[in-house]
């Protein structure tokens, strides 16, 4: 039974408390959609480009409008050796200090990480992150990490910017 309320520990502001009978009883109120709203206020903590949350109504979430253009589409449009060091190890930074809040997003592709201004980075859709768990090993945790962000938007960029893309770079 500690598995099963294993999650609700970890949420406790979105757990509706019944009592019947002298007996109290947790249920989670809109566990997904809570769940990312929670992982997100929490990674905001390591970096500020997590867009706020303002809402949750439902299954919908309300967040913070930013403006950015993925990072696929920006690499196509910008790509060069330069940039493409420079953004990964943006990356790279982003994912130790989300890390380090407590949070593994388990997504950072090129189609939830958005280019602001300035090549500000802005990181998007909590859908499959989760909390780090006691004991974990962050450097492995990171190492997946980065090995899924190379790994996806290598595939993507590879056809368009072969000849850009380092071989040292094309892993973590």
């Amino acid at each position: 039974m500690q598995g099963a309320n294993s999650q609700v520990a970890y949420f406790p502001q979105y757990v509706i408390k019944t009592v019947i009978d002298d007996e109290e009883y947790e249920q989670p109120l809109l566990v997904a959609a809570a769940r990312e709203v929670y992982l997100m206020q929490l990674a905001k903590t390591g970096y500020t480009g997590v867009p706020e949350p303002y809402s949750l109504s439902g299954t919908s979430i309300t967040m913070q409008r930013v403006q950015g253009v993925r990072l696929g589409d920006y690499m196509r449009s910008h790509g060069s050796v330069e940039v493409y060091r420079r953004l990964a190890t943006k990356v790279k930074a982003i994912s130790r200090r989300l890390l380090a809040a407590g949070v593994v997003h388990r997504d950072l592709t090129f189609e939830n990480i958005l280019v602001g201004a300035e090549e500000y980075l802005w990181v998007v859709d909590f859908g499959r992150a989760r909390l780090v768990l006691p004991g974990e090993d962050v450097k492995v945790l990171h190492e997946d990490e980065m090995f899924i962000y190379f790994d996806t938007l290598n595939d993507v960029l590879r056809s368009e910017l072969d000849d850009i893309i380092p071989d040292e770079y094309s892993h973590y």
